[in-house]
């Protein structure tokens, strides 16, 4: 999920942030709110990934992300 930047250079913050990433990827549409709320997130490394994960749910996202 990280592109070009090396899991060793991520913080634990990150590394916890992209695992709840992947919590909510997991839910399937049920787990947009929490993506849609992690778009705020410091880290442009979770920022990306959080944007992937909403590409990849496609449909499921339109509308909140439109919201």
């Amino acid at each position: 999920m990280s592109g070009s930047i090396p899991p060793q250079a991520w913080s634990k913050a990150e590394i916890a942030s992209l695992a709840a990433v992947d919590r909510a990827v997991a839910e399937g549409p049920t787990g947009v709110p929490e993506l849609i709320a992690m778009l705020t997130e410091p880290s442009w490394v979770v920022r990306r990934g959080v944007i992937r994960s909403l590409a990849a749910l496609g449909d499921a996202a339109v509308q909140s992300l439109i919201d």
